[in-house]
């Protein structure tokens, strides 16, 4: 009997309370009761945009300037308000640009609204540059708005970006393992997508004596090939004999009347064989011990064994270099390349050793270099 007493006591104090703090909770700090989640919000804006969301424009030259507009339309039943939130590089909204407003500290900035009134719409354009961009271009901005179902959008261009005057192969010509006893050849093709008349105004080399370039028109079937609608030149590239033995570059300069790019460079590349063969074409020594030093060695093969002298004419300072003779084998030559102890820690990888010689079809050789020399105790 005493349990059921106190258990209905208890149920009796815990009633009051409940009573007690809901009462009091509606006048409190905490604030009132929410509203029900179903409770009418009453009359709001809703965004509609004219089309698709993203233009694809297809292709275009670079560094030029374009836009698309957009018409968004305020569908709802009140006012509504858009802001540019914010954009990709290269692109601008037109009456959506921020304005700046500093604030106390100077770091601010506040956003200008466009309203939009039901049932009326807004033209937004979005200005965008290909600039210097290559390949796949996707630019765009995000536009802030007071539509609850829709707080943030984007309008986006997307596209390919070509540039004005188009080399095929691109970026660089590469000869390797051509011999310097015969002419050599390579062939590329310039045109341009947005400008089929553009003509080649000169051809450059930095050693014309020894790399020549002839132009042409493209035929038929090249203009097939590339996909190349109209216009183009074929531009075939002569590397006389006579270059020295080992790795070389140079440059083809091709200026043309094209407005938006007067100049292109087309880097040439690639290493020479000979009567006097390297092996290996070059010294590669990583991780060499300060404290220990190290060594390298290659052979110099004269073909025929016709006797040569070597000098060598330049070489990475801190190189010592010897060049000896096998007496077991006519025309064999030992370039050994020493990294003396104690040579303090440094990297070299721009760098050649070049071996004059009194071959008369072989008069220089150069050999490229990659050395890292650390503070670690062993090789």
């Amino acid at each position: 009997m005493i349990r059921w007493i106190i258990l209905i006591v208890a149920v009796i104090v815990l009633a009051g309370t409940v009573a007690f703090m809901t009462q009091n909770l509606t006048n409190s700090e905490a604030g009132p009761v929410p509203a029900a989640v179903n409770e009418k919000l009453g009359p709001q804006p809703k965004v509609e945009i004219a089309g698709p969301p993203v233009h694809e424009f297809g292709s275009m030259s670079q560094f030029r300037k374009d836009s698309h507009t957009w018409e968004v339309k305020n569908v709802g039943e009140a006012e509504l308000q858009l802001w540019l939130d914010h954009s990709t590089c290269s692109c601008t909204i037109a009456k959506l640009a921020a304005q700046d407003t500093a604030s106390k500290d100077g770091t601010s900035t506040e956003k200008k609204i466009v309203r939009v009134k039901p049932n009326e719409s807004i033209p937004i354009k979005l200005e965008f540059e290909t600039k210097n961009f290559q390949n796949t271009y996707e630019k765009g901005a995000w536009i802030g708005s007071n539509d609850p179902t829709k707080p943030l959008f984007s309008l986006f261009v997307k596209g390919t970006v070509y540039p004005p005057v188009m080399v095929y192969p691109p970026e660089m010509i590469t000869l390797n393992g051509i011999s310097n006893e015969v002419a050599a050849h390579a062939t590329i093709a310039v045109y341009s997508m947005d400008m089929p008349t553009m003509k080649i105004t000169k051809l450059n080399t930095g050693r014309p004596a020894l790399f020549v370039a002839k132009q042409a028109p493209l035929t038929k079937e090249d203009r097939q090939q590339l996909k190349v609608p109209a216009g183009g030149y074929r531009i075939d590239l002569e590397v006389k004999p006579g270059l020295p033995l080992g790795r070389f570059s140079d440059e083809l300069v091709i200026e043309t009347d094209h407005p938006l790019q007067k100049e292109t460079k087309i880097s040439i590349h690639g290493y020479t064989t000979g009567p006097i063969s390297i092996i290996p074409e070059g010294v590669r020594m990583t991780g060499v011990s300060s404290k220990v030093g190290a060594t390298h060695s290659l052979t110099l093969l004269v073909r025929g064994g016709r006797p040569t002298t070597f000098e060598v004419t330049h070489k990475p300072e801190i190189l010592k270099i010897t060049i000896a003779e096998d007496p077991a084998q006519k025309g064999k030559h030992r370039l050994t390349v020493a990294i003396p102890p104690g040579t303090p820690p440094t990297a070299i990888d721009n760098d050649m050793i070049v071996v004059k010689t009194d071959h008369p079809r072989a008069t220089e050789l150069k050999i490229p270099v990659k050395i890292v020399v650390t503070n670690s105790s062993s090789n």
